[in-house]
């Protein structure tokens, strides 16, 4: 019995002794402690750097002013590369071969400030088109409905189909619409190019990227010869032709503009391939629809017909982003009857006319965009 009992308290040891074994080799795994989510501070880089969206308009800024907010910005600029200047339906009756325009007043605002508008000699031009059985021609009443005059005695001489001079389709980066102001060369009403409605807050949760399709279509140009004589039909107002700071519009170019802006809650790259897929009529998925239907699209169409700008302003998500590409095709050739509008104009001095706008030419751009506050 003694021995019966030792071989049981032995026993009863080698077990407790395996089960502390057993505990030390596999301990149990302390909770897992989750770390709060902390939000990133909220900075003006969610904004696009204006300096990029002034390289791509041909652009180099020379001074950069930011508001008090911080988010806005006066910018001064100088044209790398002049391309002419921008013109506007609400001023293109302005804009005539021969008229005199202040050069202190441009780069203040987009639209050119005229001396006057004296009655002018009949001026003699070109065009970058060539017409058969067209001789010297000339402007017989330099203004704007004569110059529209010329132009459909000018077209209509040409049965054939007149070939487009230059055709260019880019998209560019953004991230406010007032942005865009860079891209016209000058302070603009936006919201009203645009038809926007909604009016702008102070201040924004979030900053939206966006991508804008410019398409550019110049059917031709009609240059201004250099006069030997006066251009004013009283002799009295020859004192002009003395003052350098005045310039004369000397080249006008003709044809076709568009813009169009898309801001959505996704990455450019996406962006990129929904527009590019829309534009070759390729199916989108539910995702991008989706996409498409929260984006925010404006559309700006100068020199189209007049049923087609506003087909494409009536219309909402996919359907204008498809109407503006369907409006935009290149046909390559152009009409007397659909010729386009004025879109550049370009100047020379009045006293020397070797110099022309681009010399010492700058422009000053505000760029007014809201203060994020947030990030929910």
């Amino acid at each position: 019995m003694k021995k019966f009992n030792l071989s049981v308290s032995a026993l009863s040891f080698l077990v407790l002794l395996s089960a502390a074994c057993k505990k030390t080799d596999n301990p149990v795994d302390p909770p897992v402690v989750i770390p709060p989510v902390v939000v990133p501070p909220v900075g003006l880089s969610q904004y696009m750097k204006l300096e990029d969206m002034a390289s791509l308009s041909g652009f180099t800024v020379l001074k950069d002013s930011t508001w008090a907010d911080g988010s806005s910005h006066t910018l001064l600029l100088e044209p790398a590369l002049f391309n002419g200047l921008l013109i506007l339906p609400s001023f293109q009756q302005k804009i005539y071969h021969g008229a005199i325009v202040k050069i202190n007043s441009i780069g203040k605002n987009i639209a050119p400030e005229l001396v006057e508008q004296y009655e002018l000699n009949p001026v003699s031009v070109s065009s970058s088109n060539y017409y058969p059985g067209v001789k010297n021609p000339v402007i017989a009443n330099p203004s704007y409905l004569g110059t529209t005059t010329f132009l459909q005695n000018l077209l209509a001489n040409y049965s054939g189909a007149n070939q487009s001079q230059s055709f260019t389709f880019n998209s560019f980066p953004f991230t406010h619409l007032n942005e865009l102001n860079i891209f016209f060369g000058g302070n603009v009403d936006i919201a009203a190019l645009f038809h926007v409605k909604t009016k702008p807050a102070a201040t924004v949760a979030k900053v939206r990227n966006g991508l804008v399709w410019k398409v550019s279509q110049i059917n031709f140009s009609v240059d201004m010869s250099l006069h030997t004589s006066s251009i004013f039909k009283d002799p009295a107002n020859d004192k002009l032709l003395q003052n350098e700071n005045l310039s004369y519009i000397s080249s006008i170019e003709y044809g076709r503009m568009g813009l169009l802006a898309v801001q959505a809650d996704t990455t450019r790259e996406t962006l990129n391939v929904i527009v590019n897929r829309i534009k070759t009529s390729d199916p989108l998925t539910e995702a991008q629809l989706k996409i498409v239907a929260n984006a925010e699209i404006h559309t700006y169409l100068n020199g189209y017909s007049a049923s087609g700008i506003e087909a494409v302003q009536n219309a909402a998500g996919l359907q204008k982003i498809k109407g503006f590409m369907d409006l935009i095709q290149n046909p390559g050739t152009f009409s007397v009857s659909n010729y386009g509008s004025p879109l550049y104009y370009y100047m020379r001095n009045i006293v020397d006319y070797g110099r022309t706008l681009q010399d010492g030419y700058k422009v000053r751009i505000d760029v007014q965009r809201e203060k994020i506050n947030s990030t929910k």
